[in-house]
């Protein structure tokens, strides 16, 4: 129904405004501290920029629909989230810095990132500041779910941080994220070897390996993991299975077994290399009158006047703009669609 349609669109909207909005974050805790500061992260804007690929032009009824069911993403929005996602790689936030959750940006599911050079950068960061024996850290000097956190309190002092280096807990669920990236780009020596790690951080219930959500550093192996980085056995908390990680695990397990295929956890082919978009965007220059017509003709810039249009017409941007908000306006549910704000160069091309 109309209805329907409006919903969506009105949430393209709102997901358009993605790339400069702090949030946060996929931890739901913003700022490293968890003081209540919000950042803009990687991992959001990434999302955000998949889901705007992917949803422009979309059909929501399918063959059933026609053009009042499809949903409409500006194009300027695509390029400015693109452009946001670009410069904050391969970090993730201003106090994350690198952050293994980027791993579902330039990765499975989102795919998000077509500067290969900068894909590499990011998965190598990652695997090398935060990989473990038992996962990956989610980001360094974390906090969460160690023994050494105050758990009466969330947020950390900044002078506390430190206390966490070295003994960050290391979380299985990142090794499932490396494990589809293998096999997306067809590494196979990489997919096993992620494999045989999953396979060994298992734990069996009732015959069945299920992923544990995160390995800690026992209060016992403190002293000595710090003093020795990776030398002490973690243990497995007791959220098993972390759901999160063991869908993925399954999906892993059943692409390299041949009962998936990639395309049918990515059917828009994302994970293929994409043409990057031409640079260069061509826009007509044209007078309004003729004192700025003659203006810019002693420049040597000859150009036509508006009112000398013959083969075309020709409509200010302000109605394109009134057209997006038209688009998903409906009064009995309080949306309005689009604000009315200017509209930018790629949307008015």
């Amino acid at each position: 129904s109309p209805v329907e349609v409006a919903f969506i669109q009105n949430l393209i909207y709102y997901i358009g405004r993605g790339y400069p909005t702090p949030d946060y974050g996929i931890w739901e805790r913003g700022h490293k501290m968890n003081r209540g500061n919000r950042e803009i992260n990687s991992s959001s804007v990434g999302i955000a920029l998949a889901a705007l690929e992917a949803l422009d032009g979309f059909d929501l009824y399918g063959s059933r629909g026609d053009r009042t069911t499809q949903v409409h993403v500006l194009p300027d929005e695509i390029a400015r989230a693109r452009i946001t996602l670009h410069s904050l790689l391969p970090w993730e936030s201003a106090s994350k810095e690198v952050d293994a959750a980027t791993l579902a940006v330039i990765g499975f599911p989102a795919f998000a990132v077509d500067d290969e050079e900068l894909t590499e950068r990011t998965r190598s960061k990652i695997v090398e500041r935060l990989q473990g024996p038992h996962g990956c850290k989610r980001f360094l000097r974390d906090g969460h779910q160690t023994v050494l956190e105050d758990t009466n309190r969330l947020y950390y002092e900044p002078s506390e941080l430190k206390i966490f280096e070295h003994i960050e807990c290391e979380w299985p669920l990142f090794f499932t994220y490396l494990l589809l990236d293998a096999h997306y780009r067809d590494e196979s020596e990489i997919a096993a070897e992620y494999r045989t790690r999953l396979e060994g951080l298992e734990q069996k219930r009732d015959g069945v390996g299920l992923l544990p959500e995160l390995y800690y550093v026992p209060a016992s192996s403190i002293e000595a993991e710090k003093k020795n980085p990776g030398s002490q056995t973690r243990l497995p908390n007791e959220n098993v299975p972390l759901v999160w990680a063991q869908s993925l695990w399954w999906l892993g397990q059943m692409l390299e077994d041949g009962l998936l295929e990639r395309s049918d956890l990515d059917p828009l082919g994302r994970h293929r290399q994409r043409a990057k978009p031409p640079i260069a965007v061509h826009a007509a220059v044209l007078a309004e009158d003729p004192q700025t017509q003659a203006h810019l003709a002693d420049s040597g810039i000859v150009v036509e006047r508006v009112d000398e249009l013959e083969a075309m017409e020709l409509r200010p941007a302000q109605e394109l703009a009134q057209f997006y908000a038209s688009q998903g306006a409906i009064p009995a549910l309080g949306l309005t669609g689009r604000p009315q704000r200017r509209l930018r160069t790629l949307t008015t091309s």
